[in-house]
């Protein structure tokens, strides 16, 4: 496995539950949780071709890190409410 970026403990996450559905070929997992919350996610990288081996009603962990792609300036609520309606 190649060098990627470093990733602490802190950039990382955990969602375990019951697999709903999973489509190795677009690779998106739905994940229901002990509280039947089902949430939605499109793997990437080297966890996609572990897709193949998951099906409906796997118990599994799904570790996800978070990567920023942009950094935008907050927005104040005085700004918000003297924004018009854009259409």
């Amino acid at each position: 496995m190649g060098a990627g970026p470093s990733v602490s403990d802190d950039n990382k996450a955990r969602v375990s539950g019951e697999v709903v559905s999973v489509d190795p070929s677009t690779g998106m997992i739905e994940i229901q949780n002990d509280q039947g919350m089902v949430s939605r996610f499109t793997i990437e990288g080297s966890g996609r071709d572990r897709l193949n081996q998951v099906k409906k009603g796997d118990q599994v962990d799904l570790v996800i890190v978070f990567q920023a792609v942009d950094v935008l300036p907050q927005v104040s609520q005085q700004d918000r409410s003297t924004q018009q309606p854009s259409g």
